[in-house]
């Protein structure tokens, strides 16, 4: 007899349920090389997760890092970035390239100066990681030499535009954030724009256009005051208005200085209409005669019972002004009109002859220099509304003699 105990021969349930636990002790260690789920806790997990949950974390981890730098180098190479106060790099670029087809007589350029007013308050620029909101000459040591270690809120931006005299493209070059600009600062800012144009795009710069505000008027007189040969330039002139200066970057060429006709319009229209009415701050008088927005009112007013009359074009909007309608050009120009001059003359009323004579001046004055289209003369049928194309052109003798005389005139008649 064999003395060896045979081997324990298990049941069919109890075997069974070794094969499962084997199974499932296979798949615990399995499972245990696996990351770890987000939501599991630590005391949860075995030494061999937590490594594979870290090694998992880390690769995850390298390749968003991959993906963002793919991303910067996108956005650097295609995207547009928010560009700075001042002549911005990105802007000379953008210009150089629009200005690379031009021929040589297209490249000579006109500078508009214009300022707006905006909202004070600060921004924080999650793009650069700045406040925005300060005032902002485009030079830390500009910004230094004029406002000291005070930080003062901007409430207006000051835009150069680039325009081409004989092309239609158009750039702004720089912009800048201030508060009550001075014209110091706005004289070295304009020869920086200047000599950006001239030195790094070879655009010529032949004249500035800007409105009639206090700094952009002393600005004009400040080559004479820096310079003694400005000085001796107007004096040869025979005239007491800076109207061009000798280029400081070519200074074989000039630049001419020129006040925009639709600002000009609008702030007559605006002195007229606080001569005796509006806020009552002057009262205009021309020879013996009274230039008063009233004249136009009651004209106004009188007609409104009439189905029929003379000034289609005129509304309550024309008459009661508010902060938003005293910017509108073409509200100012419908009013200082050739219509309006007529309807006062036809009035008979002797009372009024100054304000039509007025508005009569301002009209033709405003045809002669806003000139953009090359048909309007044509729908207007009017030759002062005509392009010009030739230095001899009559409406250069009626500026001179004519409108200048007017206000030659008017003024010796107010002081005397």
């Amino acid at each position: 007899m064999d003395d060896a105990k045979p081997e324990k021969e298990l049941c069919n349930p109890c075997s069974l349920t070794t094969k499962n636990l084997k199974k499932a002790a296979l798949r615990k260690r399995k499972v245990s090389t696996a990351p770890a789920k987000p939501k599991a806790p630590f005391s949860a997990c075995r030494s061999e997760k937590l490594i594979a949950t870290v090694k998992a974390s880390r690769l995850a981890y390298k390749q968003l890092e991959d993906q963002l730098e793919q991303l910067k180098a996108h956005i650097k190479k295609h995207g547009v970035g928010v560009t700075k106060a001042g002549i911005n790099i990105d802007n000379i670029e953008s210009l150089r390239e629009k200005a690379s087809s031009l021929s040589q007589v297209q490249r000579y350029v006109v500078i508009v100066i214009d300022e707006r007013k905006i909202q004070s308050n600060l921004v924080f620029d999650k793009y650069l990681g700045d406040l925005i909101g300060f005032v902002d000459l485009g030079d830390p040591v500009t910004n230094y030499a004029s406002l000291g270690e005070e930080d003062v809120m901007a409430t207006h931006a000051l835009a150069f535009l680039v325009r081409g005299m004989c092309s239609d493209f158009r750039h702004v070059i720089a912009y800048y954030f201030t508060e009550n600009v001075t014209s110091y600062q706005l004289m070295s800012i304009f020869w920086k724009v200047v000599g950006a144009l001239e030195l790094l795009l070879k655009l010529p710069v032949c004249a500035t256009v800007n409105d009639g505000a206090s700094p952009n008027c002393k600005f004009f007189d400040l080559p004479v005051d820096l310079r003694p040969t400005n000085f001796q330039l107007v004096r040869d002139l025979n005239c007491d208005v800076v109207h061009k200066v000798p280029n400081l970057i070519a200074v074989q060429r000039f630049i001419f200085f020129f006040a925009d006709s639709c600002h000009l319009i609008k702030t007559a229209r605006n002195c007229l209409y606080n001569s005796g009415s509006g806020s009552c701050s002057r009262l205009m008088w021309n020879n013996g005669n009274y230039l008063m927005f009233k004249h136009i009112a009651d004209l106004f007013y009188s007609y409104q019972e009439f189905a029929l009359h003379t000034l289609p074009k005129l509304s309550l909007d024309h008459i009661v002004l508010t902060s938003y309608s005293k910017m509108k050009v073409k509200l100012a120009t419908q009013v200082l009109s050739k219509s309006v001059a007529i309807a006062l003359e036809e009035s008979e009323n002797d009372e009024v002859l100054g304000t039509a004579k007025f508005c009569w001046m301002i009209n033709d004055f405003f045809d002669c220099t806003n000139v953009r289209s090359l048909t309007k003369h044509e729908k207007k049928e009017t030759h002062s509304s005509n392009h010009t194309t030739y230095q001899d052109d009559e409406r250069f003798s009626w500026l001179k003699d004519v409108f200048l005389n007017y206000l030659e005139t008017w003024k010796q008649s107010t002081i005397t």
